[in-house]
Order: structure tokens, then sequence, then C-alpha cells
């Protein structure tokens, strides 16, 4: 299998590729981002899945890519380019779900207190025993919700478990 060059555009703001000038035309007006370069991408083949059951049909596949997640499909078909993501967190891999839970959370601490940086000025003692309260209450019962706010304890924990981790992260950089 010979692969071949294709030219594509590559934003620099954000580095999303693009096979054609509309493509990224359209992204610069709806992100209002700026810069662009072509670039030359390697076209693979990529197979979901399946991989080559013996060597003379991965060599027949000669530069194909296997792979079995969507996400890493994509990935394949990028390669190579210059947005280097080695070493770097998948967010993408984190369930939405605990990111919105400590977001309900949260809006409801803003309007109960009015400011919503004030988090960071509370010790970390009381975060762990808020959560131990909110883990106790959800182990006791898993549909539970906190009498005040109305919302699952298992909300309150994942929002407290966010703050002692950021507050953390901070006396790390500090010590």
């Amino acid at each position: 299998m010979e692969k071949e060059s294709v030219k594509k555009y590559e934003c620099m703001d954000c580095g999303a590729l693009f096979d054609n000038w509309d493509g990224i035309h359209k992204h610069f007006t709806t992100f209002n981002h700026k810069g662009w370069e072509t670039i030359d991408t390697v076209q693979v083949n990529v197979t979901i899945g399946k991989k080559p059951e013996s060597d003379e049909q991965a060599e027949q596949h000669l530069g194909a890519v296997t792979v079995d997640d969507p996400f890493d499909t994509y990935l394949a078909t990028q390669q190579p380019s210059n947005k280097y993501d080695n070493g770097k967190p998948r967010l993408d891999l984190v369930p939405p779900g605990i990111i919105e839970a400590v977001g309900v959370v949260r809006t409801y601490g803003v309007s109960k207190y009015g400011d919503s940086e004030s988090w960071k000025t509370v010790e970390p003692a009381r975060y762990r025993a808020a959560m131990m309260r909110h883990l106790c209450a959800y182990l006791r019962d898993p549909a539970s919700k906190d009498d005040e706010s109305g919302i699952s304890h298992l909300w309150h924990c994942a929002c407290n478990l966010a703050f002692l981790i950021e507050l953390e992260k901070g006396e790390k950089k500090d010590g």
C-alpha cells in the first residue's frame, strides 16, 4: 500500500486540521481564530478494531493504522502533525457527568455565598469533613439528596474532592 501526501490547512491557534479552505474559513469565523498554514500530512488506511491475522496480511496493509477507539481513529488520520499531545492528559476521557455535577454544586454555592472564589479561603480540613458527611449519607442511601440544597450527596462529594485537589495542588507548588 502506498502512502500519499495530502495538503491540509492547520489552525495555528488550536491545531485543528481542515481539508479545504471553506472548512478553515468557517472555523475562523466561528472561533475568531486568525492564523493558518498549509501542511503536508500522510494519508493512511485506518481499520477500526480489526488487526491483521498474519504477517502476510499485515504486509498487505503496510502503512495501515489499527485502532479500537473512534477518537484514536481521528488522531491516526491526522498523523503526522505539528500538534504534540504525547504525555498530556486525555481530558476527553473524563466523564462529563462529574464536570456537570461539580458545576451544579458550584452554582448552588455561588448563589448561597455570593462569591465564586471564597472556597479558596476555607481550610482543607473542613472540605474533608464535609466530603465524609456527604459520602456517609450517600453510602447509607445512594438516592439521597442534601436537605438544604436538594442536590445529590454524591455530587457534593465530587465538589469537595475538586476543592481538595485544587487546594493541595497549590500547596505542592508553594512547598
